[in-house]
This record gives structure tokens, sequence and C-alpha cells, in this order.
């Protein structure tokens, strides 16, 4: 079972904030219809759109643990 963090679009070359919240990057799940980088920051993740040609639709989850 997964927890819905963000679900957007996300302009060309453009990025969105994630707040850590004491997460780690293994704990995220990310789907996205295109290519996307995800970097881990101090107090954020960023997800950033690597396409050249078109917006992405990225949902962010965090993986639940049993």
């Amino acid at each position: 079972m997964t927890k819905l963090i963000s679900n957007r679009a996300i302009p060309i070359g453009r990025s969105i904030f994630i707040p850590r919240s004491n997460l780690k990057k293994e704990q995220l799940h990310v789907e996205a219809n295109g290519e996307v980088d995800i970097r881990e920051r101090d107090e954020f993740f960023i997800v950033r759109n690597l396409e050249c040609c078109r917006s992405v639709i990225v949902s962010v989850s965090v993986k639940e643990e049993k």
C-alpha cells in the first residue's frame, strides 16, 4: 500500500519539490509518463522533468512499511 504525496504535471525543464519529512529516497515510488530525475537534498527531494519537448505527469507516493 502507498500514500500519495503529489500528482501533477511538470512543464519542460521544470522541477517539483517534495518535503523530506524524515523520508529516504528508497521509500519514494515515482511514476511518470516520461523521463524524470530524482535528487535528494537536506530538506526536500527534487523531481525534474528531463524531457526535451513536452510536459510529464508525475505521481509521487510513499511506500508503506508492513
